[in-house]
């Protein structure tokens, strides 16, 4: 067991090396494109292009962030539902809470929403992208 113990150790080192060396600059390019052509989308006040290849799509991530935990805990124990998401500080189910909250329009005292713009890149799956009709 030692001695596959010492070759898992050596191969997640190659494996570790390997991301270093060449993905870490392949995930830099993809990033620096993605930005451009996020960048272009907005200057062209553009959502959604289609290509025969694939859709790209300009769209918005919402996340709820803690910004003071007290006033939070204020609030859920005002709603009577500090059994459920305190112990003794907010606990992982209140994540939940909060992107409901989110979706609901609810506003929570220490609580705000941060918005991350990206894109999204779908594959075209299909052949003919044209309306065909036969007589």
């Amino acid at each position: 067991m030692q001695e596959q113990t010492k070759k898992l150790y050596e191969l997640r080192n190659k494996i570790n090396e390997i991301k270093e060396t060449l993905l870490q600059p392949l995930e830099e390019q993809r990033d620096a494109v993605q930005s451009e052509i996020l960048e272009a989308m907005k200057a062209s006040n553009e959502f959604s292009v289609r290509y025969d290849f694939a859709t790209v799509t300009r769209a918005v991530r919402k996340t709820p962030k803690v910004t003071d935990e007290s006033a939070v805990m204020e609030y859920i124990k005002a709603q009577g539902l500090e059994n459920e998401y305190i112990s003794p500080h907010l606990n992982s189910l209140f994540e939940g809470y909060a992107k409901a909250a989110m979706k609901s329009g609810t506003q929570i005292n220490g609580l705000e929403y941060r918005e991350t713009e990206y894109i999204s890149l779908k594959e075209s799956t299909k052949e003919e992208r044209r309306d065909v009709h036969t007589n």
